[in-house]
């Protein structure tokens, strides 16, 4: 059997989630699949359960390999690639049965390099993906809005185009994917949204998005994000995409801070505050610059460089007097 596309599902230590993400793999209406499962040094009983689905599906391929982290197992899956297309799926999510059937149609009808859907949070309630529209991203200012949506299991890949602009994923660092949808919208002809929910995230309390430490996580925040922008600038496409990529990263560091409190918050912030660059200020001090997220960096600023008030002059005035003209008043008061 030709394979039309190739499921690759990065696995370890997900033994309590695993058989739910593959019942929905290899019960997918579409049964033209190659399942592509890289055991990355699962400690638990994973492999075992791997053992068990490929002994009954001669569809699923396993990749044996030593422990070396979410990008290292879906790189490994890149040699094996048989389908037309590729699916990236996390071990401890899953996806809706009709997935792989409904993306084809929908990416041998409009030729896209990049088939994007919808997908829902474990409870069902908070979807992700709402700030996207539906159909062709073609110009620079529509794929812009895909970068906002990095996940790589939110799309289904053309395996060509992964592997002829050698679309792989950085090693070693979290956010991993956030380098590879940027490179992928940049150098991608056509995108097509295809605004169905069709895969389900689970928030995992193991997983290792949840078991770095902060100082960790930061530092892979903002090492990608330099990746990212020398890319940009290698490929001559900086000047093109250079709005964009600031209002990203600084709204994506901005809302990492909401997760945290306490020690953790006042150690993010400083990490981040530090290597803010002239580009990201010129985007906070914009209109574009949700106010709230503006008067966050500014209080950063004053905290770290003893800015005085006056910094807060740049808020409209119904915000300059609920934050600050306010809470002076009522600390004179008393």
């Amino acid at each position: 059997m030709n394979p039309k596309i190739s499921v690759v599902v990065p696995v370890y230590n997900v033994e309590k989630y695993l058989r739910e993400c593959l019942d929905s793999i290899v019960n997918q209406t579409l049964r033209e699949l190659q399942i592509i499962c890289v055991n990355d040094g699962s400690p638990d009983n994973s492999l075992a359960i791997l053992n068990e689905y490929a002994a009954k599906d001669e569809r699923i391929m396993i990749i044996n390999k030593k422990n070396g982290g979410l990008s290292s197992a879906r790189n490994a899956a890149y040699p094996h690639l048989k389908g037309k297309y590729t699916l990236f799926v996390d071990s401890d999510d899953w996806i809706d049965l009709q997935l792989c059937e409904k993306t084809l149609i929908k990416a041998e009808e409009t030729g896209a390099e990049m088939t994007v859907f919808f997908s829902y949070w474990e409870n069902g309630l908070k979807p992700s993906c709402d700030n996207l529209t539906a159909g062709y991203k073609k110009t620079v200012l529509e794929k812009s809005t895909v970068v906002d949506y990095p996940c790589a299991w939110g799309k289904l890949w053309k395996t060509d185009f992964l592997i002829s602009h050698q679309l792989f994923f950085p090693m070693g660092l979290f956010a991993e994917d956030r380098l590879m949808n940027w490179q992928s919208v940049v150098v991608a002809n056509t995108i097509y949204v295809l605004s169905e929910k069709l895969y389900s995230w689970r928030v995992n309390p193991d997983s290792l998005t949840r078991s770095l430490d902060v100082k960790s996580k930061c530092a892979d925040y903002l090492e990608i994000y330099r990746r990212i922008k020398s890319w940009l600038v290698k490929t001559g496409n900086y000047e093109l995409y250079k709005d964009k990529f600031h209002q990203n990263k600084v709204s994506f560091l901005n809302e990492q801070i909401f997760y945290l409190s306490g020690e953790d918050e006042d150690l993010f912030k400083k990490e981040v505050y530090q290597c803010l660059t002239k580009g990201d200020w010129e985007f906070i001090d914009s209109p574009q610059c949700p106010d709230l997220m503006r008067m966050g960096f500014y209080e950063m600023q004053r905290y770290y460089e003893g800015k005085s008030i006056r910094s807060y002059l740049k808020l409209p005035e119904q915000l300059l007097r609920y934050y600050i003209i306010n809470p002076i008043r009522r600390r004179f008061a008393e």
